[in-house]
């Protein structure tokens, strides 16, 4: 074979599934085939040559998987053939499929030609396989009805596409499936929203919460301090179970939610106790409880007899009139002469602790009288205690002596503090307020100097208190009324005394009292 171009012929791009069993039925037919019908084929190609050029040009059938090639130089050519033992009777698509798969050396396949290029002399051999075989084969290959490479769409609309996830609605695109975001507020997994993002939330905006708070798509817990009325909020973050009390107009459903503790309407009113209506008690002529809030003197009482009921920084106060009660005892001669002032104080009532430190409430109240030649000290008290509506000793949590200026019930302006006993109807004090001769306070000055004390109740705000539980004091017994003689730190007094009647000097009741 001399060397000049060369033409290699395609393979067929697929071979069909029929193609063994069409090659087997070729090696048949070439068996039993007549040779002369060479020149003649089914859908075969006539062979022609050149005159001028006078090439001389052989046909071939390339059975082999190699093909057949012819090469010229110059103005001549030479032809190599492949041959076999029979010649084809096959078609040209059969023969081409028994090429592809046999491999066998074939005889000329008139279904092929071969050409002579005039203008280069040179022989060129053809490869069946460029002819109508494999349009053959691609025809069988088209009809076998393959859908990867048909286009057929995977969906028809988003029904045929699988379930998508929580938030995310199935969509169907030119035959493809996907998703997309559910609009927002969707309902999702039990009371969930969708925010429009392909997200579920627990909200989307403070109506969706029962606190009214949503924040990034989380309901949060009612609070004081959040701007808005939630809760058991009687208004926006106060009153209810919030430590602001609401201020006047404001919402509310008990005195308590209120700063001025009143609530009329389910409305914070205008400053003032709650017992600004209230009529003045009878006997006393007081209006709202001692320590109650108060704007103005009517709040507290009325005069009444020798007390006045008055408004004192903002609490209810009582002032005894000096000089305006009736006296029991002093009625005798002795060294020393003790009278009970009946009227001051008075009958009276009190809120009990209520966070603050103490409540402090006088109940008895002595004048002593000192006939001797020297300066006597008040150091020990003997006392009793009455209770009624439930109280108990263990309630009192201190007893206060005051020097009494006159005036006062206890602790207005000129009384003088100077003498505490803590606990005193629990062992070992017994009822017994002293000592108290260590203070120049004490002092009842000789030759018929008087002196006026002033006895209170203290209840601290740990003690427990039900409403309408009373106490009050009594003074029994005037032996045990004790004296030091000339200084705080002087001899016990041995004189006489007199003055306590028999039905005993006997204190005004405090009540307890809620408003």
């Amino acid at each position: 074979m001399s060397h000049g171009t060369s033409l290699t012929v395609p393979r067929p791009r697929r071979t069909h599934l029929l193609a063994p069993a069409l090659a087997t039925a070729a090696l048949s037919l070439i068996a039993c085939g007549d040779s002369s019908a060479e020149s003649e084929t089914q859908g075969g190609s006539s062979a022609g040559s050149d005159a001028s050029a006078g090439a001389t040009t052989n046909t071939s059938a390339p059975s082999s998987s190699s093909g057949a090639s012819a090469t010229g130089s110059g103005g001549s050519a030479s032809t190599s053939t492949s041959t076999s033992t029979a010649g084809p009777t096959t078609p040209a698509s059969i023969s081409d499929t028994n090429d592809a798969t046999s491999g066998s050396t074939g005889a000329p396949d008139t279904s092929a030609s071969a050409s002579t290029d005039a203008s280069t002399g040179a022989s060129t051999t053809a490869d069946a396989t460029t002819t109508g075989a494999s349009t053959a084969v691609d025809t069988l290959t088209t009809d076998s009805g393959d859908s990867s490479d048909s286009g057929d769409p995977m969906c028809q609309g988003p029904q045929d596409c699988p379930p998508p996830p929580v938030c995310m609605d199935s969509t169907c695109t030119e035959g493809q499936c996907g998703t997309s975001p559910s609009p927002a507020a969707t309902p999702c997994e039990g009371d969930g929203l969708c925010d429009g993002q392909g997200v579920c939330v627990e909200c989307l905006q403070a109506a969706d919460c029962p606190s009214q708070v949503c924040d990034d798509g989380v309901c949060q817990p009612a609070s004081c301090d959040d701007g808005i009325e939630n809760g058991a909020e009687t208004d926006v973050d106060c009153g209810g179970d919030c430590p602001d009390k609401c201020a006047e107009g404001q919402g509310c459903q008990v005195d308590g939610d209120c700063e001025t503790d009143s609530c009329d309407g389910q409305v914070c009113q205008a400053g003032g106790a709650a017992c600004l209506n209230a009529p003045p008690n009878p006997a006393t002529g007081q209006g709202c409880p001692l320590f109650s809030e108060c704007s103005e003197f009517s709040d507290c009482g009325v005069f009444q007899d020798c007390q006045q009921w008055y408004c004192d920084a903002g609490q209810c106060a009582l002032n005894t009139l000096s000089n305006c009660w009736d006296t029991v005892g002093g009625q005798c001669v002795a060294d020393v002469v003790i009278t009970q002032h009946v009227d001051p104080p008075v009958d009276k009532d009190f809120l009990p602790p209520d966070g603050v430190d103490f409540r402090e409430v006088g109940s008895l109240t002595i004048t002593i009288q000192n006939n001797t030649a020297d300066d006597l000290y008040l150091d020990n008290i003997p006392l009793q205690l009455n209770t009624s509506g439930g109280g108990s000793s263990f309630d009192v949590s201190s007893l206060k002596l005051y020097q009494d200026f006159g005036g006062s019930d206890w602790e207005t302006p000129g009384d003088f503090f100077f003498c505490i006993t803590g606990n005193p109807f629990q062992f070992p004090q017994n009822g017994v307020l002293g000592p108290c001769g260590g203070s120049f306070a004490s002092r009842v000055a000789k030759n018929g100097g008087t002196r006026r004390f002033v006895i209170t109740f203290a209840f601290a705000k740990e003690k427990t208190f039900i409403n309408g539980r009373s106490y009050r004091l009594r003074l029994d017994a005037n032996a045990d009324l004790e004296f030091r003689v000339g200084g705080t730190q002087g001899p016990p007094f041995q004189g006489s005394q007199c003055g306590i009647p028999n039905t005993d000097f006997v204190g005004a009741w405090v009540n307890a009292k809620s408003l």
